[in-house]
């Protein structure tokens, strides 16, 4: 579970950084199911990157960034915006990918 100061920190980063929302914007479409790639939409209820309403222009802006492309201005004012709400589920995933690095690193 993500706290409040997380959240906040996330949310404080998407506003100033633009590298923050790219990276944001590519680890909730890797958080798709593969289905939902597939098609770019989301078709489950499952915390699990974007929600329908976002899913498809922010699998398009994914895809234009995995293929090494930026997003122009206004995308990444419009990305900027929708992550906001995705703040807790992506500190969600930096947490669980701290604490697998710690676990590997004791082993």
């Amino acid at each position: 579970m993500a706290s409040q100061k997380q959240i906040k920190f996330f949310q404080h980063k998407f506003y100033t950084d633009q590298r923050w929302v790219e990276r944001g914007v590519v680890a909730l479409c890797e958080r798709q199911t593969y289905d939902e790639q597939a098609v770019e939409h989301s078709r489950h209820e499952n915390d699990r990157g974007y929600n329908k309403p976002d899913s498809t222009i922010m699998s398009r802006y994914a895809k234009l960034l995995i293929e090494g492309s930026s997003l122009s201005d206004s995308q990444l004012k419009d990305a900027r915006k929708r992550l906001m709400k995705y703040a807790g589920q992506l500190a969600r995933i930096a947490n669980y990918n701290y604490y697998q690095k710690k676990k590997a690193e004791r082993k």
